[in-house]
């Protein structure tokens, strides 16, 4: 499963986070996917899911608020709501970093990505989680 189609499933629904966290080597999210033809969450509105994904690529609340018309506290509890429906039990300044990544790919933005997928036959559910390594970024000295 790509990041993008990460953040389709997260939208419709079909997919619900189940846990996340980090490790010194990895960011990590645990995801169930229902494959079978019902599903059991609820999709996101298209309002909902084009805030969570302006706020996750980096637009600051207040201009999300401007471009749809809405106050700042709108659109922060607009997101809280989307994260609660996908099952991220934080708020959007603790949103789980795989879930950015994959709002970024499904914006086109290229992002890494190894996943590690276990199926279930019995009730047509996959896991999935992904793990991004670390960046170690060097901040120059500037003296």
């Amino acid at each position: 499963m790509t990041l993008e189609t990460l953040w389709v499933h997260v939208c419709a629904g079909s997919a619900r986070i189940v846990n996340h966290g980090s490790s010194p080597q990895t960011f990590e999210l645990e995801v169930e996917v229902d494959q079978s033809i019902r599903r059991e969450g609820e999709p996101l509105e298209s309002r909902l899911s084009a805030i969570l994904q302006a706020l996750l690529l980096g637009t600051s609340p207040m201009i999300v608020a401007l471009e749809c018309g809405i106050s700042a506290s709108t659109v922060t509890v607009a997101a809280s709501r989307a994260l609660e429906r996908c099952g991220a039990r934080s708020g959007i300044s603790s949103v789980p970093l795989v879930l950015a990544a994959a709002a970024h790919a499904a914006a086109g933005v290229a992002a890494l990505r190894q996943d590690v997928e276990t199926n279930s036959a019995a009730d047509h559910r996959r896991r999935v989680t992904f793990l991004l390594p670390r960046v170690e970024l060097q901040v120059r000295d500037r003296s």
